[in-house]
């Protein structure tokens, strides 16, 4: 498409063209960059809460590998069973975790341990 843009515009209109491109690229880049760094910031808090549950039950692991915050509403209502308390949050992430001594479960492959966290109470779970 590029291609014919150059081929059948005059030389000004094209220029102007690819400019405002390459200023939308770039304007795209930075909001990407920054939503990267506001979803890190939300998600270190999370992550120090399901490390810190992890080093309280003494189970060893090599490194976060991912955060991850559960959008759909039947997971979350199964989640929270696995939690300490009763009813649903209104939020739950899942932190995962490489471990290599690990055995699978249910809900995840071998090597990895996967913590709930519901981070209005700091309750956290080892999921199955």
């Amino acid at each position: 498409m590029h291609q014919v843009i150059k081929r059948i515009n005059p030389p000004q209109s094209r220029a102007a063209y690819f400019a405002a491109l390459r200023e939308q690229k770039t304007k795209a880049a930075a909001q990407e960059r920054e939503e990267q760094r506001e979803k890190q910031h939300e998600q270190k808090p999370i992550k120090s809460l399901a490390t810190a549950f992890l080093r309280r039950e003494e189970r060893s692991f090599d490194r976060c590998s991912h955060v991850y915050r559960e959008q759909h509403k039947a997971n979350i209502r199964q989640l929270a069973k696995l939690l300490p308390g009763k009813g649903t949050p209104a939020e739950l992430w899942e932190v995962c975790f490489k471990a290599k001594d690990e055995p699978g479960g249910k809900m995840h492959g071998p090597g990895i341990i996967l913590v709930i966290v519901d981070p209005r109470t700091g309750n956290c779970a080892i999921a199955p």
